[in-house]
């Protein structure tokens, strides 16, 4: 377990926030040097989400959104520029954008995005939705509503805390993956799946939720409208109790 990720699951074991996290009451309770103001603003750069800039003479520290993306978007982006102060990481700008294009100090950047989803989406609290919830669509859904989280950021929690055994989240847009995780034991390749995923797409009705088989894997699949197919493919479901007790 990394630092930024301890330092993330003590701070929610200590408060008890409820979710959807409110950012804005959560940091009051961090005890930083300064009161930190969140602002929403229209001339950021687009590949910018969020930017923390902190002064020596600054009364306050202040945290600017992209109030032209969306709130999931902005929500991350927030808590990651949070990290940066709460971590201790140097420097008095810092710059979320997906990707990190601007080149931020990379393990900064790593340890602020593993902030962040551990304060938006507890494992604890995932674990417990899975553990009610045996849909994966379902699941997603879920996620995306209780933490006010974005349908990638929920998908990439799944695969990487290995909810579900060789498992993929794909989203598809005219049949083109729009972003694909899976985890380390998933075995098919998108050539292996593209002819496959392809044909469900022609075959679905927008709205449509349906779950095929295709070598071995259940695919769990949901037409969505404008051309949109959210697929996931699950070779097993984990155990979760397992999974709990390997965390505490």
């Amino acid at each position: 377990m990394s630092i930024a990720e301890a330092k993330a699951r003590l701070l929610i074991k200590t408060y008890q926030p409820q979710y959807p996290l409110n950012i804005k009451e959560f940091v009051k309770l961090l005890g930083l040097d300064k009161p930190v103001e969140f602002h929403k603003c229209h001339e950021l750069p687009d590949e910018v989400s969020a930017l923390v800039i902190d002064k020596e003479w600054y009364e306050n520290i202040h945290i600017l959104t992209n109030a032209n993306h969306p709130v999931t978007r902005q929500r991350f982006g927030s808590v990651h520029e949070l990290a940066h102060i709460y971590l201790g990481h140097k420097g008095g700008l810092h710059f979320y954008s997906p990707g990190n294009i601007y080149g931020e100090d990379p393990i900064e950047h790593c340890e602020a995005d593993i902030f962040a989803t551990e304060l938006l989406m507890p494992i604890f609290h995932v674990f417990e939705l899975a553990g009610r919830i045996r849909s994966p669509l379902s699941l997603l859904k879920a996620m995306e509503t209780a933490f006010k989280v974005s349908l990638e950021a929920a998908a990439r929690r799944v695969i990487e805390l290995e909810i579900y055994k060789k498992a993929a989240c794909i989203l598809l847009r005219d049949g083109q993956p729009v972003f694909t995780y899976a985890t380390n034991d998933f075995y098919c390749t998108w050539e292996m799946l593209a002819d496959f995923l392809g044909e469900i797409f022609t075959l679905m009705k927008p709205g449509q939720r349906k779950v095929w088989v295709h070598n071995e894997l259940a695919v769990h699949t949901s037409r969505m409208q404008k051309g949109y197919m959210l697929v996931v493919l699950v070779g097993g479901r984990a155990d979760l109790n397992m999974k709990v007790a390997e965390v505490l």
